[in-house]
Parts: C-alpha cells; structure tokens; sequence
C-alpha cells in the first residue's frame, strides 16, 4: 500500500511538475508581450516627449533686436582686435546666435570713459540705453548700487550665475554685486577673457637663470618655494650684471602688501561669533601684513624704484621692460591678454611665480586677488525684453568655435600664451582663488595704511582706522555680499 501510495504520488507529482512549467511557461510569454507592449508604449512617450522638449529647447525670439552697448572704438570687435583671428569668431559666434535664436544683434560703441555715466543717466530718465550693456567692473559705477541693473536671480532660469565654468567665479563675479545680488556675468570660456587678478611675480627667465642658476618654477615644483627661499631669490637677484644695477623686484608697495594678505587666504571680512569683523586683524592677517611690512624694510634694497616720471603702471613695468629688475608684479591684464603693451609682447623668456604662503596656508593652495574684472554682460531695468536678452547672454557666453573643451582651450594657451605648463596651471589656480577687493568703493584705504615706514605695530595700526573703515567699507557693501556668498556654502 505504501508502494502504491508512493508510486501514485511520484506519478502526481511528475504531472504536477510538468503542469507547473507548462504554468510558468504560459505566463512568462504573457509576461514578455505585456513588458514588449509596455516597453513600445514607452518609447513612443520618449520619443514624443523627446520630440517635445527638442521643441521647447528651440527657443524663438520672434525677431528680437539685443541692442548690446560696449565701450570700444571701431578697431576692436567685442572683445578683440577688429582683424584677428578672435574677432572673426567672435562674429561667427554673434550670426550663429542670432539664426539659431531668430533676433537680430547690434553692436552700439561708446567712449569708454563716459560709458557708465551715460547708461545711468538714461536708464534714471526711464530710457532703454540699449538691451546688454558689456564693460569693465568700473563702469557700472552707481548702476547696480542704485538697482538699475536687472538682478541676475531674476533671470538664473536662464542664466546659472552659479556655472563658474561659463559665467566666471563667484569671487570675480563680487566686483558687480550689491547688498547680495548678483547683477552680471563675463563669457568665461571665450578667450582670454579671464578676470584681470593681482598679482602674480613674473619673471625674467634669463635673469633668474644667472642669479639663482635655476628656473624658479623648480623651487614651487620642489616645494621649497617659501618665505625663506623668497628672502634668499631677493637677495641673489639684486646683483649688477657689469652694465648695470638689477633690483630683485619692481612693485607698488599696497599690491605687495594686499598679495601676502591673499597668500594667507585673508579676505576682506570674516565671521566670527556670528558677527562679521575686519579680517585683517585676526591672526593669519597680522600673519601676512607684519611679514609683508617687515620684508619691505629689511629687504629694502632689493626693491626697484619707481621711475616718477613715467605714469603709474609703467613706472614699475619700465625697470623690467630695461632689465632692471628680475622679477615683476602685475595685474595679469598687463601680462597676457589683446594688448600690445602686454609684458609677452616684449619679454621672450619669461614665467610667473606665485607669492609664497604662510603657515595657515596648505602649501600650493596659491591665491591672488581681483581688482578688475572685463567683458561684463548685464541688462539695465529699462531693456524692453529681460528675458530674451538673457537669452542672448546665455548663448553669448558659450564657447567660440574650436575652444568648445578645456583640451582645446589648453592648447591654445599653452601654444600662444603660456610659455609653460606650469604657469597655465599656476595662473588659473590663482583664479580660483581670488577674491575682490573692492577698489572702487574705497577697499584698498586701509592697505594704504601699512605701505609706509612706521614705528606703530600693525594692531596699532588697524586699531587706529579700523572702525572708520568697517562703517564706510565693510558694512555697506563687503558684509552684505559675504553673507550671501556664506549662504551658498
């Protein structure tokens, strides 16, 4: 009985098996129609929503006329020589935009002095001046102070002021921002369109060659690029090469003094027990200002003097044009960059150096500052169309024909502008770490302070005009922009 009992169960379980995949068999066909019916159904909702967003992607401006004022005069395009090979991109650039955005792009140049006054004096009178305005950070003058310029949150559905890639740092894009507002962005990836940033050292490679017997960039690459290993290349670099007397260093005294505050990371303000204070005097800038000071004294010698009879800048940049000073510290629009009167359009062999850090510092997080910023694009209250003109910014701000990826842009650089790799790489950390310094709203009055020989420490010092600077400075427009630029980290 249990024989039969089992051979009974093992017949009804072979047939149970044998039902089961015939079961399972039958619903994985089910299945596979069901999923290959679901899965058409859902490429063809992709490809129409696909098919939809190509179509709202393709944005129609019905004709717009982006009436773009600049300061220029008739030899330049935008940013560029009027025939270099810059400016016939530029144009091409300027025709792609305005088939593929259906507007039309007119260019109106104004004497670059008289560029801000005339924009606030329109745009006060409720004129529209011209759609985009594009200038340098000193020409918006009053402009955003006095919101007449259209606050880029206002269009950032349009315009990502926060793609530092496109539209240039937060540190560079402060030199047009008010009480936190962010009014204007620069085209990043064009061309040497970089922010104008103080100030790196360049050198005179044949000089530092016989002075130190070296290429200084081994001393940054070997990590021996310090304090000391400064003090030492000032000393070995003011020699007389049997024609005539070299000094070390040509530089205005409060760039020297501001760099070692930005080789220290010191900005102008920073929070402490919830209330923003004077960075300056907390222990990294008295750090930096009482190194800065004391070199300046000890090393006195080793400096170049102004030659007084010549402008500002050049009263520097003329001793190391005549190679009478190995090394230079200058803005990096007077480096690079269009102009003819740029340091590589008259030194062949020449390099830059970072100032060294301090001990808050990790070595190699180099730092500058920036006191000017070009090519600024922003939309006056009174533009007729806020949004198609941010339109126009946006495409304006892609890259230009053969520089679309960091490779080309590298090439480029590297090939025509920096003589080494290692100065491309130097020179846009340094970028990435500058920060503004607010010149034109009286920032650098408390630098100019320590420039000169005293017998008062440097706590003195500030103590002396530190309140002063923090009502006429710090609280009107430094602290407001901080704390913005605080609620983005």
């Amino acid at each position: 009985m249990y024989k039969m009992n089992s051979l009974f169960y093992n017949i009804c379980m072979k047939g149970y098996k044998s039902m089961k995949k015939v079961f399972l068999f039958i619903i994985l066909v089910a299945m596979c129609v069901t999923l290959f019916s679901c899965a058409k159904e859902t490429s063809e909702e992709l490809q129409k929503d696909n098919s939809e967003n190509k179509n709202e992607a393709k944005i129609d401006l019905n004709g717009y006329k982006a009436s773009i004022i600049r300061s220029d005069d008739e030899n330049r395009y935008l940013m560029y020589i009027a025939d270099s090979a810059f400016a016939d991109s530029a144009r091409k650039k300027v025709a792609e935009i305005e088939e593929l955005l259906n507007c039309k792009i007119e260019i109106i140049l104004s004497p670059k002095d008289t560029l801000g006054a005339d924009v606030y004096a329109a745009v006060s009178a409720g004129m529209d001046p011209a759609e985009i305005m594009i200038a340098d950070d000193g020409q918006y003058g009053n402009l955003g102070k006095s919101g007449l310029l259209t606050p880029m949150d206002d269009v950032r559905h349009i315009i990502d002021y926060m793609d530092s890639a496109k539209f240039g740092t937060i540190g560079a894009l402060e030199s047009i921002m008010y009480n936190g507002i962010v009014y204007g962005v620069y085209p990043n990836y064009w061309p040497e369109c970089f922010p104008g940033f103080y100030a790196p050292i360049v050198f005179n490679g044949d000089i530092m060659k016989a002075a130190v017997d070296a290429d200084p960039r081994e001393f940054v690459e070997q990590r021996t690029w310090t304090r000391e290993k400064f003090a030492e290349v000032l000393e070995a670099c003011t020699f007389n090469d049997g024609v005539k007397d070299i000094r070390a260093l040509a530089v205005e005294p409060s760039h020297f003094i501001n760099m070692a505050l930005a080789a220290n990371h010191v900005n102008l303000t920073t929070k402490i027990d919830n209330e923003y204070t004077l960075e300056y005097k907390s222990q990294r800038g008295i750090d930096a200002l009482d190194w800065a000071r004391t070199l300046k004294v000890d090393k006195k010698h080793c400096f170049s003097l102004p030659q007084t009879k010549l402008d500002w800048w050049e009263q520097y940049r003329q001793s190391f044009y005549e190679g009478k000073a190995a090394m230079l510290m200058y803005p990096t629009w007077g480096i690079y960059g269009v102009s003819d009167t740029t340091v590589g359009y008259h030194i062949d062999n020449f390099g830059i150096l970072p100032i060294p850090t301090g001990p808050f510092v990790e070595y190699g997080d180099w730092a500058g500052y920036i006191e000017g910023v070009g090519h600024i694009m922003t939309i006056p209250i009174t533009a007729s169309e806020v949004e198609y003109a941010a339109h126009v910014i946006n495409a304006m701000c892609d890259p230009l024909e053969n520089f679309e990826t960091e490779e080309k842009r590298l090439e480029y650089y590297s090939k025509h502008l920096f003589h080494d790799l290692r100065d491309y790489e130097l020179f846009f950390k340094m970028v990435e770490n500058s920060r503004y310094n607010y010149w034109k709203d009286d920032g650098k009055s408390m630098i100019n302070n320590f420039t000169g020989t005293s017998s008062k420490t440097t706590s003195e010092i500030i103590g002396m005009y530190e309140e002063r600077f923090y009502n006429s400075v710090l609280s009107k427009f430094v602290i407001p922009n901080q704390q913005f630029i605080d609620s983005l980290n």
